[in-house]
């Protein structure tokens, strides 16, 4: 995402030919299991913030658990509302600054360039404010983000070709440069009868910056991960950060 508030939603975020290819471009993976399985056990109200089509939110819900999913592309929503078990979710257009929605909530996630989207200061301290709000007494906020201390741009592009049953799309992703901790990348999409690029910005915040703006907003992190499968974070080494907060 572009922290996608609606002003600034990035073109694959919008155009109709480019989010039916999302799904096909990221399907379910072992980062939503590892989401769906935090969810473990009693029935949870979740938040699923920077949804996009879904594919997580609905298993949330498949798995017997509440779910809102929050999203800022209109597109995506209208995907994510028709997909199997979409109707059991509550779906709600809006971004992860504002999080306009009411009631408290047990787990709030972000998935994703979620949390990298957000590319300001200020977005990051309004979205964790209103996730101290959002949340019950006991509630955890989960979500990923990449280390900034590896070297990205030798990791980022990667191309792959896209099957939608009607057409055979070849799409890359392409690192553009660092201004800072933002960084710039395209996304190049190959259709028989026309190409599309799309440029979008992360920003790879660092541990103790993200400590600082939590704390700030009355959220204590208590364990940060550096991959799905449970190990610890290593700065050295860890190509994720899975973050965990809880309120103090």
């Amino acid at each position: 995402m572009s922290d996608r508030s609606s002003a600034r939603l990035d073109r694959h975020y919008l155009d109709p030919r480019l989010t039916r290819l999302y799904d096909l471009d990221s399907p379910w993976s072992p980062d939503r299991q590892f989401y769906v399985d935090r969810a473990q056990g009693s029935r949870l109200r979740i938040l699923d913030v920077g949804c996009g089509t879904g594919l997580l939110t609905t298993a949330l819900a498949e798995a017997g658990h509440r779910v809102t999913g929050i999203d800022p592309s209109p597109e995506m929503l209208a995907i994510a509302r028709v997909r199997p078990g979409g109707g059991e979710v509550t779906w709600i257009e809006g971004n992860a600054e504002t999080l306009p929605v009411s009631g408290r909530f047990d787990l709030i996630v972000l998935t994703g360039n979620a949390f990298q989207a957000l590319l300001e200061e200020r977005q990051v301290r309004s979205f964790f404010a209103r996730s101290r709000e959002s949340l019950t007494p006991e509630g955890t906020v989960v979500f990923e983000s990449r280390n900034p201390d590896l070297d990205w741009e030798s990791r980022w592009d990667y191309e792959i070709v896209l099957e939608t049953g009607d057409e055979v799309v070849r799409a890359n992703r392409r690192f553009l440069g660092f201004d800072g901790a933002l960084m710039k990348f395209e996304f190049r999409y190959v259709f028989p009868s026309e190409t599309i690029t799309t440029t979008s910005r992360i920003r790879f915040w660092r541990p103790d910056e993200i400590e600082s703006f939590a704390g700030e907003a009355g959220l204590n992190v208590t364990e940060i991960g550096g991959d799905y499968e449970g190990e610890p974070f290593d700065r050295t080494r860890s190509g994720e950060m899975i973050l965990t907060l809880q309120s103090v």
